[in-house]
């Protein structure tokens, strides 16, 4: 008889997970910078917001390029 593997909420993450979160967190931060820029009008955070946009889609390529490789599944 085998045993089935007990659900759970907690599982392991995968190498193309942290891309998709890396992508994610580049996403937030440049919309955070967008926002502080907004309120402050200090260029500095229009910059920073404009250099994290190509990031996010860089570690998005990267996300879908590892995700494909063979033997890797992922729920996120």
């Amino acid at each position: 008889m085998i045993a089935s593997k007990p659900s759970s909420m907690i599982r392991d993450f995968h190498l193309a997970d942290r891309f998709t979160l890396a992508s994610a967190l580049c996403g937030m931060g440049a919309l955070f910078a967008t926002m502080t820029y907004l309120q402050t009008s200090l260029a500095l955070h229009l910059y920073v917001a404009c250099a994290l946009i190509p990031l996010a889609l860089l570690f998005d390529v990267l996300d879908g390029r590892i995700g494909c490789w063979p033997g890797q599944c992922s729920e996120l």
